[in-house]
């Protein structure tokens, strides 16, 4: 496997201890993998993904605290709001009706495909444009994809601490 790959593989490692997460924030890559996937951010690791700006794939990870997530839906940049809108919840309650009124139509697009959101928001969304009207017309949940590739063994702290040393972090 690819060096890049086996550090975004590690990062998404769930027993893997904390100090080594912070290590692999130093690899876009990893830290990538890391901000979307793992479901044990904390807030001093959350806060150091965001000041590395990875704030927008830090939006999409659905295990951030709702706390968290309802304050990137005011983040300046529509990405970040698009991608908080495509999975948060409505906590606290009102954010997704706040999305729903952003005025960038991207993002109410991300919004209408949110499995969460509730009929009158979504036919609220569906009356605004000819986009979100052909976007709602696909059934949510029923595309296909390929099958998951299996995931690759756990490495072991030693092994973990080869590949960082191997990658210079």
């Amino acid at each position: 496997m690819e060096l890049d790959a086996e550090l975004s593989a590690l990062a998404a490692q769930e027993d893997l201890s904390a100090d080594l997460v912070r290590r692999l924030l130093q690899h876009p890559g990893a830290r990538r993998s890391v901000a979307l996937l793992r479901r044990d951010l904390t807030d001093e690791l959350i806060a150091e993904i965001i000041e590395l700006g990875s704030v927008r794939t830090l939006a999409a990870n659905t295990s951030v605290p709702s706390r968290i997530r309802a304050r990137f839906a005011e983040h300046p940049e529509q990405a970040v709001r698009c991608a908080v809108a495509a999975s948060v919840r409505d906590e606290p309650l009102g954010l997704l009706a706040r999305l729903a009124a952003d005025p960038d139509p991207s993002v109410r697009s991300f919004l209408a495909m949110n499995e969460h959101l509730p009929a009158e928001l979504l036919a609220l969304l569906a009356a605004e444009s000819e986009a979100s009207v052909w976007m709602l017309s696909f059934s949510r949940g029923t595309h296909t994809c390929p099958p998951a590739a299996p995931a690759p063994p756990n490495l072991t702290r030693q092994q973990a601490e080869s590949l960082l040393a191997q990658a210079g972090l």
